[in-house]
Formats: structure tokens, C-alpha cells, sequence
């Protein structure tokens, strides 16, 4: 059984969390343009909002891919804790984007 802190861990755990962001941070781009267009629900960005939406429902399902295999359980942990951390991550920046947009 390998110690802890081993480093192959440390670097697989990295890479899922990086990974996992990857639709938090389209979202927040998307989002954050949105609120600029001057028609919101007609905008190109808003659909850019729903795409990121269904990939982050996707990432669910890679998630547990990653958790199935023992080989690459750290990145699936990664995955899952940036999966679980985007909820929290966007309610907060849907409040604060628009007060830093049109401020």
C-alpha cells in the first residue's frame, strides 16, 4: 500500500481538480459575457451558460468512471471535489458578477 503522500497521488488529485474546473470556468466566462449583451436570453453566451451546464452534469458520469478504476482513483477525486465545489463556486458568482460588471 503506498504511503499517503506519494507524489503520483498528489499530481493525479491535481490534475482531476484542474480538470473539473474546466466547466466552472466556461461557465463563468459565458456568464460574466452574457450580462454585457445587450439581449440576454437571445445571446450566444447564454447558450455558451447551457453548454457548460450539460458538461458539468457530464463530468458526473466521469467522475464515476474515475472512482470505478483503481488506477486513477486520485484523479476521480479531484474530479468529484471540484464537481461538488462548482454549485457553491457559481451561486456565489452569480451574485457577485453582475454588482462587478456594472459597478
Amino acid at each position: 500500500m503506498a504511503q499517503s503522500n506519494d507524489p503520483e497521488r498528489k499530481k493525479q488529485y491535481w490534475l482531476g481538480l484542474g480538470l473539473g474546473f474546466i466547466p466552472l470556468i466556461a461557465f463563468l466566462i459565458f456568464y460574466g459575457l452574457s450580462l454585457r449583451s445587450p439581449s440576454s436570453l437571445s445571446s450566444p453566451f447564454t447558450t455558451g451558460v447551457i453548454i457548460t451546464f450539460i458538461l458539468w452534469v457530464i463530468e458526473l458520469f466521469v467522475v464515476i468512471g474515475f472512482l470505478a478504476s483503481s488506477g486513477v482513483r486520485f484523479v476521480g477525486y479531484g474530479l468529484l471535489t471540484a464537481f461538488l465545489a462548482t454549485p457553491i463556486v457559481t451561486a456565489v458568482a452569480c451574485n457577485a458578477l453582475p454588482h462587478i460588471i456594472h459597478a
